[in-house]
């Protein structure tokens, strides 16, 4: 009977223990769709914050968005990808490097607020500029690409978040039961930067073959 008592114990203690890592599991989760969700309302915050800062700023800020049109215009497929390529690397790597910081949590919030700030003044532009034209060309060139980039870039915050925390833990020595390696940190970046590659491939072929048909006039 002993016996049997004993074995009724511990198998109510694997249970609890199982059952204390599965509600962990899920805390997890539940923390990092908020985290998520945070970002992308700070997305959508920063989007309106580029529009109001585009119709008041009391600086020339066409010159800054009209160098999209002017560094796409009769340029052919590699100096168009190059030009893509290179803005979207920049927030990227300043993400990448934002999650191996201990004080990175408020801090990756800053790439992903730039690049929507950036759209939100460029999708003024287009429309103040170039009219229904400028907004037929956001729509099949530009908002595509940007949606599905941005997004790479939230997932990217995301990760950076997860990772700072981790160090930040690590640092302090608090308890924590996340298994994280800089090699899956890495892996995962690698995986939404190639993401993001091929968008951008695709949308500057796009952008040499049809560029001409919407007759938008650079501005220089």
């Amino acid at each position: 009977m002993t016996k049997v008592i004993n074995l009724r114990r511990r198998q109510a203690i694997k249970y609890k223990t199982i059952s204390n890592v599965n509600e962990s599991k899920r805390i997890k989760i539940k923390n990092t769709e908020i985290t998520k969700f945070i970002l992308v309302f700070a997305s959508l915050s920063s989007l309106l914050l580029g529009c109001i800062i585009y119709k008041n700023s009391n600086f020339d800020i066409n010159e800054i968005c009209s160098s999209l049109i002017n560094n796409i215009h009769n340029k052919n497929f590699v100096q168009i990808f190059y030009y893509w390529i290179k803005q979207d690397l920049i927030y990227f790597a300043l993400c990448l490097f934002i999650g191996t910081s201990m004080i990175g949590i408020p801090l990756a919030f800053i790439p992903v607020s730039l690049k929507c700030i950036y759209v939100g003044c460029l999708s003024s532009f287009m429309y103040c500029q170039y009219n229904l034209k400028g907004i037929l060309y956001s729509l099949v060139l530009i908002f595509p690409l940007f949606t599905i980039t941005t997004t790479s870039l939230i997932y990217s915050a995301n990760e950076s978040i997860y990772m700072s925390k981790y160090i930040f833990n690590t640092i302090t020595n608090k308890n924590t039961a996340d298994n994280i390696s800089i090699r899956l940190y890495l892996i995962r970046y690698a995986f939404l930067i190639g993401i993001n590659i091929i968008c951008i491939a695709i949308n500057s072929l796009l952008q040499v073959l049809l560029f001409d048909k919407f007759n938008l006039i650079p501005s220089y």
